[in-house]
């Protein structure tokens, strides 16, 4: 049975990733000293996709050896998302570049973009206006900053690197570790949306906990993937645990693999009956009144497989855990990807089927959408299952040729 404990949560840091040269061993997060030692080989021998990927990185990293970092410290989380998503992508593009061509102009100006952030007065996400209470400050805190800590985890004694910056940029994990545990209590109590204020009000009804009734939303699973990269990055036993396995937290991964993955009998949102519930369907499913369902399906299972990729370079597999209901991370590669190589047709009979939006969406899931990069995860940790390696074959070439991607920027260089 996996059970994550304080000695369990960062037991395997002795093999985390570490610069060449260096005796100080830095978290692994995404990408390992494995792989990118087999990146510097590939890239060199110019194989493909890798050497195409690896060359927009590049070209990212080059545009920004003199950029100045754009710190946003005001109280609207939205207006962060705009402002750190570009600087944690190119900190991220930077790093990347530096671990693979080993040139310190690019450690040096990730650090100098980091340090803008870390030493900026006030504190990025410390003045964020917290009433009324808002859902995506979480995600909004989330999403754009994994990239700055991966890049942080990559560049870990690197030239540029100092222990005033070290101090300071912790400092900086703190405080988005503060926000996505305050964002975690809110998810946790209960609100209602009151149309005439416009905004989410409290409310003592059992029905709107979980700010409505979302019992696993896709935010729950990005704070558990931003909160699994915080603790890793802070070796912080504690907050690796808040995140994957914590008799205190009721969505950490463990839950939210028994939550958020349907299997027949359970109910979504809508209480859906029961048996037209197909086994590895995800919660998200409900946003079909936006013909989103399937899209924010795949989102969150994205943040869970994040989040587990992380917990399995440090020694903790859950991707052979099987949930007290039978929900375990391969299901919803079946379910998803019979969708994708069927496309409309899979839809047929289905709770999606009129739905014309989840139509479009699934007719483009192998020719335009991002869907087919997570089954680069799925092919590594099950490399049996025939519907993933058919994903994996059948999907556009281009799909897998973005490198704009939050948390690795590229899935083929990460995981392919």
């Amino acid at each position: 049975m996996l059970k994550v404990t304080a000695a369990t949560a960062l037991g395997s840091l002795a093999g985390c990733v570490g610069l060449p040269g260096t005796t100080r061993r830095a978290p692994r997060l995404w990408y390992t000293d494995e792989r990118l030692a087999q990146l510097r080989n590939w890239v060199a021998a110019d194989k493909e996709p890798y050497a195409s990927c690896y060359a927009a990185i590049r070209q990212r990293a080059q545009a920004a050896l003199t950029k100045t970092a754009t710190p946003y410290a005001g109280p609207d989380p939205k207006e962060y998302v705009k402002a750190m998503a570009p600087d944690g992508r190119d900190s991220l593009a930077l790093a990347l570049a530096y671990r693979i061509e080993g040139d310190g102009a690019y450690s040096q100006a990730a650090l100098r973009l980091m340090n803008g952030w870390a030493t900026h007065d006030p504190l990025p996400g410390s003045t964020y206006i917290l009433e009324p209470v808002r859902p995506d400050l979480g995600m909004s805190t989330a999403m754009p900053t994994v990239a700055m800590i991966q890049a942080y985890a990559l560049l870990c004694d690197a030239p540029g690197w100092s222990e005033e910056f070290e101090q300071s940029f912790r400092a900086f994990l703190k405080q988005v570790r503060a926000n996505l545990l305050h964002s975690c209590e809110d998810w946790r109590a209960r609100y209602r949306t009151d149309k005439k204020k416009g905004h989410y009000v409290p409310s003592t009804d059992e029905r709107h906990r979980v700010f409505g009734g979302q019992l696993w939303q896709n935010h729950l699973g990005c704070h558990c993937m931003a909160l699994a990269c915080v603790g890793y990055a802070l070796r912080e036993a504690e907050t690796v645990r808040f995140a994957l396995d914590h008799e205190d937290n009721p969505h950490d991964l463990k839950a939210l693999i028994g939550g958020a993955i349907l299997m027949p009998g359970d109910r979504d949102r809508w209480g859906t009956e029961p048996d037209k519930i197909q086994p590895g369907e995800m919660y998200d499913r409900y946003r079909i009144s936006q013909g989103k369902g399937l899209m924010y399906s795949f989102l969150h299972l994205r943040f869970l497989l994040d989040a587990a990729e992380i917990a399995w370079h440090n020694g903790l597999d859950f991707y052979s855990y099987t949930a007290p209901g039978g929900e375990n991370l391969v299901l919803p590669f079946r379910f998803l990807g019979q969708a994708l190589l069927a496309g409309p047709e899979a839809l047929k009979g289905t709770y999606y089927e009129k739905h014309e939006g989840e139509r479009v969406r699934i007719r483009a899931g192998l020719t335009t959408q991002w869907y087919p990069n997570l089954f680069l995860i799925g092919r590594n940790r099950y490399p049996d299952e025939p519907v993933i390696a058919e994903v994996c074959r059948r999907a556009a070439p281009s799909i897998f040729a973005r490198t704009d991607h939050y948390e690795v920027l590229s899935f083929p260089l990460a995981f392919g």
